[in-house]
């Protein structure tokens, strides 16, 4: 694969975003049936417009669980240069190298879920179990009772269908080079 082929997949990525496609049903939120593939691709998701800044003096607070024992909840200050959060513009949160794009996108927005709770320092709460993508969005949010509502204003998805099986070394080698160049916040490996 040449480095134009990458960079052309880089800008559909970039470029290519959509208002994600939610529908309120009932007191949940679920992804409008045949909006999103079920075959294996890249998609990443995007902030857009925040109405207030995510940072402070040019930094992101956020607390985190250390990878290792004893497990501890840790502060964490990331400069917010690093990750490209910018006020009132567009800026990658996510970037995911899936199977089935659909059900990893419905793994990392949890719609089931209202709000996760991270006031207090329960290590439950900061499990594998919550998603990256709500870690960061539930701790930027967390005076809403409900982050959902939200997605619907802000959140923007891009994706790139890669679905032969011949192509997991391509999705997997564009996965780390579109990683670089967009350097989204939730794709921290904050408890290594």
């Amino acid at each position: 694969m040449s480095e134009e082929y990458f960079e052309a997949l880089l800008h559909l990525i970039k470029r290519d975003d959509q208002p994600l496609p939610l529908v309120r049903a009932g007191s949940h939120w679920i992804i409008a049936e045949n909006e999103i593939t079920e075959q294996p691709g890249l998609f990443c998701l995007w902030w857009d417009r925040p109405e207030r800044s995510w940072s402070e003096n040019g930094a992101l607070k956020l607390r985190w669980l250390n990878n290792r024992e004893p497990y501890q909840i840790v502060p964490l200050t990331i400069q917010s240069e690093l990750v490209r959060v910018r006020p009132r513009h567009k800026f990658p949160l996510l970037l995911e190298n899936a199977h089935n794009i659909r059900k990893r996108l419905e793994w990392q927005l949890m719609l089931e879920i209202p709000k996760v709770d991270f006031s207090d320092d329960r290590l439950s709460v900061f499990s594998l179990n919550i998603s990256p993508f709500r870690r960061v969005i539930d701790q930027v949010y967390n005076e809403y009772d409900d982050v959902r509502p939200l997605f619907t204003s802000h959140l923007r998805i891009s994706q790139v269908t890669l679905p032969d099986d011949r192509l997991v070394p391509l999705r997997t080698f564009l996965f780390h080079y579109a990683l670089g160049n967009l350097r989204p916040i939730c794709n921290i490996d904050f408890g290594a």
